[in-house]
């Protein structure tokens, strides 16, 4: 009985130990061998050869900076259209492009830049959000997001979001 109560003891802390373990792995931090870890991007352009084994192509990546990640409209009639701009800029050394933009709600209509973005140049997102449908005599407050991805930046992905308070005509 003592056997079969050690044996499922010891288990037990074998399998919360490489839980935990598992659970620590972090893809952003050093390697424990010292050695320089690669993007895949990185992998993808070396450009090194058995005779020529130094890599002379490095990917440069952009970064994007938003004025603004969140807007606020305030009170808002019922079945109006509202529109605001989100503008970007790439504060990195490489060329950044929006890969997708993907708005959470069929209310809201986007529109993006899609030429590819230089280094210290600005880009915008555009959303447009139809109110038809989403008041109340009260007020209703909305609150919308829209998912952006961008190649060859450093910062890959942003969350946007806006609020309105919708209210029905009258």
């Amino acid at each position: 009985m003592n056997y079969a109560r050690s044996f499922y003891s010891i288990s037990l802390a074998c399998a919360f130990t490489f839980a935990i373990a598992s659970c620590n792995k972090n893809k952003n931090t050093a390697n424990t061998s010292g050695e320089q870890e690669y993007q895949t991007a990185d992998i993808e352009a070396n450009n090194a050869t058995a005779e020529n084994p130094e890599n002379t192509k490095v990917m440069v990546q952009g970064d994007v900076k938003f004025q603004d990640t969140m807007f606020q409209f305030g009170k808002v009639e019922e079945g109006v259209e509202v529109e605001h701009i989100f503008k970007f800029k790439n504060t990195g050394k490489g060329i950044v492009y929006i890969s997708q933009v993907t708005p959470g709600c069929t209310c809201t209509v986007t529109d993006y830049t899609k030429d590819a973005i230089a280094p210290g140049k600005e880009g915008q997102i555009k959303a447009t959000f139809d109110t038809s449908g989403k008041g109340g005599p009260g007020g209703v407050m909305n609150e919308k997001s829209i998912d952006v991805s961008f190649e060859n930046s450093i910062t890959a992905h942003f969350t946007l979001k806006f609020q309105a308070y919708v209210f029905t005509k009258g």
